[in-house]
């Protein structure tokens, strides 16, 4: 990643830089302008510029973790959500890794709380449906398709096991279409541009298509079995993983569940099986 922030430094270009000036990169350029924004007023592309995105989005999302939390009920909530998440294992090695998870998640978390804060206050506000939308093309921006996927999944899920379809009438879900396709489809047709077959190639199909569905072109299930999740997810959040079981207890003895634990729960397991299934 350091290297294409040097190639936006170096003339490579804004849009499609090559890594290494041959190679075009995997992921979108959204971290990579942070890095190259950082390295303009740091002086140079260092180890510190290159990290720096990462470590700033991963404690902004602790930070936004810890807001809607009170929101949702108060600040002893937020407190502990925020410490417990800021002090997991896999969290914290993530967030000085120099890699676009960190933007791609503190965007996706912002959209996630966005379209709670729209169904609880039961009207559409332009300001917050516009949060949404520019959250969800940022994501995309970050880490590609992933970032319409996952919300998509979450939203319309909770909408139907609440029985609210029709509340997607509110969400103008048009405006939404323009403000991510302004966001990130212009990118996406930008170095398609520049990139021709070989960016869809290698961005589109080698890196969500064959990545999800097909083992022999580099897909997940080509190296862990489908359970590969579970003992991942205990062991990166230890000790706090240790309460899983009770937290599994309280939920199987709170049903019906209200609805702001629903749309966590279904948050989590969407997520979790999306992934589980690749």
């Amino acid at each position: 990643e350091a290297l294409i922030v040097w190639e936006m430094m170096n003339g490579g270009g804004w849009i499609l830089p090559m890594r290494n000036g041959t190679e075009i990169p995997l992921k979108p350029p959204l971290f990579h302008w942070f890095g190259a924004f950082i390295s303009f007023f740091s002086g140079k592309v260092n180890e510190f510029s290159v990290r720096s995105p990462s470590a700033i989005f991963a404690t902004a999302t602790v930070v936004l973790t810890f807001f809607f939390a009170r929101r949702m009920w108060n600040w002893r909530v937020g407190l502990f959500s925020a410490l417990i998440l800021a002090a997991s294992p896999e969290w914290l090695r993530w967030a000085v890794y120099a890699r676009s998870d960190m933007v791609m998640v503190f965007f996706l978390t912002l959209a996630g709380f966005s379209f709670f804060w729209v169904w609880q206050e039961r009207a559409a506000k332009e300001k917050t449906l516009y949060l949404l939308y520019a959250s969800i093309g940022l994501a995309t921006l970050a880490k590609g398709p992933l970032g319409i996927v996952l919300p998509a999944l979450t939203i319309v899920t909770f909408l139907y096991m609440t029985r609210e379809l029709d509340f997607l009438k509110r969400l103008r879900l048009r405006d939404g279409a323009v403000i991510v396709f302004v966001i990130a489809a212009s990118w996406y047709l930008l170095a398609w541009w520049f990139g021709g077959w070989e960016f869809f190639r290698r961005q589109i199909l080698d890196e969500n298509v064959f990545r999800f569905f097909d083992s022999e072109q580099g897909g997940p299930s080509r190296d862990h079995p489908f359970y590969y999740y579970v003992p991942t997810l205990f062991a990166n959040m230890l000790p706090w993983s240790l309460f899983f079981p009770v937290v599994g207890y309280v939920l199987y003895r709170a049903r019906p569940l209200d609805k702001k634990l629903l749309y966590l729960v279904i948050w989590l397991t969407s997520g979790f099986l999306f992934f589980t299934l690749a």
